[in-house]
């Protein structure tokens, strides 16, 4: 991990060298690009580890909710009779599964509209490279 960490921040710092050389240059419309795309990047890596969090967490099972408590871990309370499921799952705070499904669906939708910035500024970078080679 400490290896990715350093090639994303690599990468930032030339990212921004690159901004700055911009603006030496006096193309502050190509720098302002470079930093939408920089500052989208950083959010989709954000939405990115959240949504992977949320996958994991629902795949190693720590949301009572998946699944069903089995024979065994039903417990019968001996003042009442009645069944008791004390398995730490059910006592930590949990989302449900509605908002589990709210914020992978947010996650995805956030994604999906960060990738769509992205590939609009890169879009309009193409345009200002082929009107740098017509001057």
């Amino acid at each position: 991990m400490a290896e990715v960490t350093v090639a994303f921040q690599v990468c930032s710092e030339t990212i921004n060298a690159a901004e700055a050389g911009l603006r030496r240059l006096d193309q502050p419309d190509l720098a302002d690009m470079l930093r939408v795309i920089q500052t989208n990047e950083h959010e989709k890596l954000r939405l990115t580890l959240i949504l992977q969090a949320l996958r994991q967490s629902y795949a190693q099972g720590q949301f009572s909710w998946p699944r069903r408590p089995s024979a065994d871990s039903i417990e019968i309370n001996s003042g009442t009779g009645t069944p008791t499921h004390a398995c730490q799952c059910c006592t930590a705070a949990e989302p449900t599964e509605a908002e589990y499904s709210a914020a992978k669906a947010e996650a995805l939708q956030g994604l999906q509209c960060v990738v769509d910035n992205i590939n609009e500024v890169l879009e309009e970078i193409k345009y200002a490279e082929a009107d740098l080679d017509d001057q």
